[in-house]
């Protein structure tokens, strides 16, 4: 009978070993799983951060570019500010919303479609496309997207509107959407439009759109007195 004894300890003792193995196995697993678990979520708290900074910063760049374009309007109006030299304040906080594609900015852009630079305060010796001349239609441009389409549309129905700011609104419109769509909308806009005085800025501006080889060649004209490329 002792024989007999003797397998069946052997046999609960591997089950027991066998047992305990499993339990080992699966309670590292689970550690495994929680430190997975725990890195996934460092790495999300850590990327939610990083936007965080990334809206922070932004928000206070977007305040300061805003703020700066509203003060220096005032003035502009006041005429205290020599906006149009090249590297002025006006200009310095146009090119960083244009670059930034500062969106909330739009609005205080679309007032200056005109704004034009004085070609003789560029450097010396520099090479300049056209837009360069009209940095707030090449902001707009750069920023592009709804919003600046559909203040150009306001501006041009708002009020009378010189050859200057036609041609930047012609130029902003042609080179955010292309020359054919932004013709296609001007005349769209043409027919829900009533107003003899809105009329005449669609007009003029779909005649830019569509007589010009490029949206550069529509304030090539404009831009007289400045070295074109």
């Amino acid at each position: 009978m002792r024989p007999k004894i003797t397998v069946c300890l052997a046999l609960v003792a591997a089950t027991a070993g066998t047992v305990g193995l499993g339990a080992a196995r699966a309670q590292g697993q689970q550690q495994n799983a929680s430190r997975a678990a725990h890195l996934a979520a460092r790495e999300r708290q850590e990327r939610l951060q990083a936007v965080l900074q990334i809206t922070a910063e932004r928000t206070v760049a977007v305040r300061e570019i805003t703020e700066g374009l509203q003060a220096l309007d005032r003035q502009r109006e006041a005429g205290r500010a020599n906006e149009r030299a090249y590297g002025s304040a006006f200009h310095v906080m146009v090119k960083a919303a244009g670059n930034a594609r500062v969106v909330e900015t739009v609005p205080d852009l679309v007032k200056h479609l005109d704004y034009s630079m004085d070609p003789t305060t560029f450097p010396v010796g520099g090479r300049y496309a056209t837009a360069a001349y009209f940095p707030a239609a090449e902001a707009l441009a750069n920023i592009g997207g709804r919003a600046t389409i559909q203040a150009i549309l306001r501006r041009l129905g708002e009020a009378e509107a010189n050859e200057a700011t036609q041609r930047a609104a012609a130029y902003v419109l042609s080179e955010t959407l292309g020359a054919d769509v932004a013709a296609l909308v001007i005349t769209q806009e043409l027919t829900r439009t009533s107003a003899s005085q809105a009329r005449a800025n669609l007009a003029a501006v779909e005649g830019f759109v569509r007589r010009s080889g490029s949206a550069g060649e529509i304030l090539r004209v404009a831009s007289s007195g400045a070295p074109n490329r």
